[in-house]
């Protein structure tokens, strides 16, 4: 799995976090099925109205989906 320009091998059973709003791409090079869970996590940052209009702009995206 790559975020930004760092590399990071996939291991079976433990937890990776990565920010999803940098550049990242993951890749299954085995002939095996892999299966991923997402969380999406709110940054601590981002203010109560901030995530209300972001959430606003997701909803109206998925309109489009």
């Amino acid at each position: 799995m790559r975020v930004g320009n760092q590399t990071r091998d996939v291991v079976e059973g433990e937890m990776m976090i990565f920010d999803d709003s940098i550049e990242h791409e993951a890749r299954n090079s085995s002939n095996q099925q892999r299966v991923v869970l997402i969380f999406d996590i709110w940054r601590p940052e981002i203010t109560e109205q901030e995530r209300t209009m972001l959430c606003s702009i997701f909803e109206k995206i998925e309109e489009f989906d």
